[in-house]
């Protein structure tokens, strides 16, 4: 196997000319000539540098780490893409880390393993406390997700406001008709119940159901959730679903069981997954913009670490919800 050497000897240069030329820092002390001469030599040997020497040299991995919650979840499934189309294009790898934990990232940051840590975390308000972790100028914590109660000071953040979401899914579904709806939620007391119960005010009854999750998966769970509260709560007219993945499963459920969406129960999903416009019916559901979050502080981050040397300077985006009304809601069965 070939060396950087082996290299310099073939194009009759020097092994710093070799490792500047391939590294992408020929300066005007490299002639456009001796830049050709050592492509040409490396090309003939098959040699190719080696990523760890060059970040040991450099001080930087060229690593992207997007870590998230819930890898399932079609939720991030746009928010990955973006990732890696950002990632490749200013020469980035991206290493996924699901179910990581802040301990885990703080850790990744020490061991100098990743440049720029995409912080998928629900809500962003703890990121400073990872982004305490990072060792170098170069290195970048991003949080992206819905805020709680304040913006991160130390590290860039995109968020949204799931308050803004929640009281538009509600807002909906009364302006409907609706007074008695159901919210599926994961565990209990969740941010998103809780928003809810804020959002409804006196003219609609929120009934928070919650089932442990045991063996079933999300859409399991969902369409368990739909049957428990529609046996548990009666009244109930509509399903308000923490998130589209819980909506999915309550639609599956009720078609199975032979009540109509929307005739009998009108059904509210979170978050506008890639899935949601091809249920059965369409769903009705809350968009949050998680991928454009990831989009816009991702690039802003790798041209500023492109372009500049020193710390990236925190910025702080906030961006909105949207309600996408389509036919998984309507007005409630009159009595």
């Amino acid at each position: 196997m070939s060396n950087i050497r082996d290299v310099a000897d073939a194009a009759g240069v020097s092994p710093a000319t070799v490792s500047r030329v391939l590294n992408g820092k020929a300066t005007s002390l490299v002639s456009e000539a001796t830049r050709e001469r050592v492509l040409d030599a490396a090309q003939s040997l098959g040699y190719h540098p080696s990523a760890a020497a060059r970040a040991l040299v450099a001080g930087r991995t060229d690593t992207i780490a997007l870590a998230t919650t819930n890898i399932h979840d079609p939720h991030y499934a746009r928010a990955l893409d973006v990732a890696q189309a950002i990632a490749e294009e200013f020469g980035y790898h991206l290493l996924l880390m699901p179910d990581a934990d802040d301990t885990r990232l703080q850790s990744l940051l020490r061991e100098r393993r990743a440049d720029v840590i995409v912080r998928l975390r629900y809500p962003v308000d703890t990121a400073d406390e990872v982004a305490a972790a990072v060792v170098s100028e170069e290195q970048v914590v991003i949080a992206v997700g819905p805020i709680d109660r304040q913006m991160p000071l130390s590290t860039p953040c995109a968020c949204w406001d799931d308050r803004e979401g929640i009281r538009a899914a509600v807002e909906h579904l009364a302006g409907l008709g609706h007074r008695r709806v159901a919210f599926l939620a994961g565990r209990p007391a969740q941010r998103k119940e809780r928003y809810a119960l804020e959002a409804a005010g006196a003219d609609m009854t929120i009934v928070p159901v919650c089932i442990e999750p045991g063996s079933l998966d999300d859409v399991g769970r969902g369409a368990a959730l739909a049957r428990l509260a529609l046996q548990r709560e009666p009244g109930v007219t509509a399903l308000l679903a923490q998130n589209d993945t819980f909506a999915l499963g309550a639609l599956h459920a009720l078609r199975e069981d032979g009540i109509a969406v929307p005739g009998q129960v009108s059904v509210v999903g979170y978050n506008d997954t890639f899935l949601a416009p091809y249920s059965c019916p369409p769903l009705t559901t809350v968009r949050t913009p998680l991928a454009e979050c990831v989009s816009r502080s991702l690039r802003q981050v790798m041209e500023a670490l492109s372009t500049q040397h020193g710390a990236v300077q925190p910025q702080s985006l906030q961006l909105h919800t949207e309600l996408v009304v389509r036919a998984s809601t309507a007005c409630p069965p009159t009595t």
